[in-house]
């Protein structure tokens, strides 16, 4: 993770009616690690189904002000998330060789 913060200059204050304004980035990446899943599923049979590490790079831009002598505070704040290998979890539904209706809960992998 990494963030820069910048309070703004006295000189843009008075103009603005403001007592205080700054604005901040962040970003940071996180993840999620792979596995297996608890079943021998239909489509691999005799084996365990895998599924990969999830990762995710966040951005965070935000503005925060005070104004109004300290009566009004405003935080504002916009994300942007970026995934890749993102992990979700799935419910599959098959009729098995007796005929009989069958569900298996995986967790798969979807697109970046």
């Amino acid at each position: 993770m990494a963030s820069v913060a910048m309070p703004a200059p006295e000189s843009w204050l008075e103009p603005l009616s403001l007592d205080y304004l700054m604005t901040y980035f962040t970003y940071s990446r996180g993840f999620r690690g792979g596995g297996f899943n608890a079943l021998i599923t239909v489509q691999a049979p005799g084996e365990l189904s895998s599924f990969q590490p999830e990762t995710l790079d966040n951005f965070e831009l935000g503005f925060k002000s005070i104004a109004l002598e300290n009566r009004l505070i405003t935080n504002i704040a916009l994300f942007y998330g970026v995934y890749d290998d993102i992990q979700v979890p799935t419910t599959r539904v098959f009729v098995d060789s007796g005929g009989n209706l069958q569900f298996e809960s995986l967790t798969l992998n979807a697109a970046s």
